[in-house]
Parts: structure tokens; C-alpha cells; sequence
């Protein structure tokens, strides 16, 4: 590895870093810098999309996946960070298959089941969420996310003390899911239901 290399693992690792602070602005400048030093690193163009994504930008973001999987096929990262941002495109089919395609290539990846779980709930198959789910919590026990869409699937399946339980997971570690659970019309059927408005306050 030359010291182009490393100085562009070092930039976009600190893009990564200050994506996790929600800096996004900065991250995004830090990964365009790696990309700056090389161009052909596949981790800094995907994790510059990631940093679009956050910012909303989602068609850059599509293309600087898009970027990264032309110059590293086999990377996981860069499959799921392009099912994340067609799923939160709508585009459900194309979130599913671009989840798979990040497991075949690395099934410990945590994102790519986590976006598998959650557009398989979008696309109304529910059990088969709770499977996909089940591999992302074991993996990434911590991501609200995944247990938020755990909490959806569950809904959906009428299997009430599953959600609540997953659900509290999930806004225990990120209390602003509590807003995104008052909007979401996969808990219509618990919007009287005494645990779940104590959840959602």
C-alpha cells in the first residue's frame, strides 16, 4: 500500500468518524479529499455516498455506490449503502436485491440484513423481514433500526408483545423513532392501545 493509499483510508476514515458526530457536511468534504488522493477507492466513494444519503441528497448518493461497486464488485459496504438509499427511495425490489447482493458477497455484513429486513417488511412479507432481522440484531445488536422494523413486521403480523418488546428496544436507543412510530401506518391497529401510546409518548 503506497502513502497515496493510506493518506486516503486515513481521510475517508475520518469522513466516517464525523458522519457518526451527524457532521455530515464535513464528512462528505473529507471523502471527496480521499477521493481526491485516489480515486480509484472504492471505500471512500461508497462512504461519500452514505454521507449524501444523510444529507438527503439520494441520486449523488445512488451514484457514488453505484461508483464504488464498478470499481470493487465484491464490496458488501457499497451493496448495502445502495439497498439503504433505494429503500429510502421507495423503490423496495431494488433494496432487496442489492441487500442480497451484499450477503453473497459478506453474510456477517450487519447493514445489508438490516436493509434486507426492512424492505422485505415494505414489500409486505413480513415472516421472511423477521428472518432477515433476526441475522441483523444478532449481528448489530445495538441498531435501533433493526429492531425498529423487527417492532413493524411484528406489528403486522398481529403479534402484539413482540412489537412492544422490539419497539422499546428501538426508541430506547433512538428516541426519535417514537416520531417516526406516530406516523407509521404499520401500528394503525395499536394507535388506542395503552403499552404503545406509553411508548411513543
Amino acid at each position: 500500500m503506497g502513502i497515496d493509499d493510506k493518506s486516503a483510508i486515513a481521510w475517508t476514515g475520518r469522513g466516517a468518524a464525523l458522519e457518526r458526530e451527524g457532521r455530515y457536511e464535513e464528512a462528505l468534504d473529507a471523502h471527496l479529499r480521499a477521493i481526491e488522493i485516489n480515486p480509484k477507492l472504492a471505500l471512500a466513494w461508497t462512504n461519500k455516498g452514505a454521507a449524501l444519503a444523510n444529507l438527503r441528497r439520494l441520486d449523488a448518493a445512488l451514484q457514488a455506490h453505484k461508483r464504488a461497486i464498478e470499481i470493487e464488485p465484491q464490496l458488501a459496504l457499497a451493496w448495502a449503502n445502495k439497498a439503504m438509499v433505494f429503500g429510502a427511495q421507495g423503490q423496495y425490489a431494488e433494496a432487496l436485491e442489492a441487500s442480497e447482493r451484499a450477503i453473497e458477497h459478506d453474510s456477517l455484513c450487519g447493514p445489508a440484513w438490516i436493509n434486507k429486513g426492512g424492505a422485505l417488511v415494505r414489500l409486505g412479507r413480513h415472516e421472511e423481514s423477521l428472518d432477515a432481522l433476526a441475522e441483523a440484531i444478532k449481528l448489530e445488536p445495538e441498531r435501533a433500526v433493526a429492531w425498529y422494523n423487527k417492532a413493524c413486521a411484528c406489528g403486522q403480523l398481529g403479534r402484539k408483545a413482540e412489537m412492544i418488546d422490539a419497539l422499546k428496544r428501538a426508541v430506547e436507543s433512538d428516541p426519535a423513532l417514537a416520531d417516526a412510530a406516530r406516523a407509521d401506518p404499520d401500528f394503525d391497529p395499536y394507535r388506542d392501545d395503552p403499552e404503545f401510546q406509553a411508548l411513543i409518548g
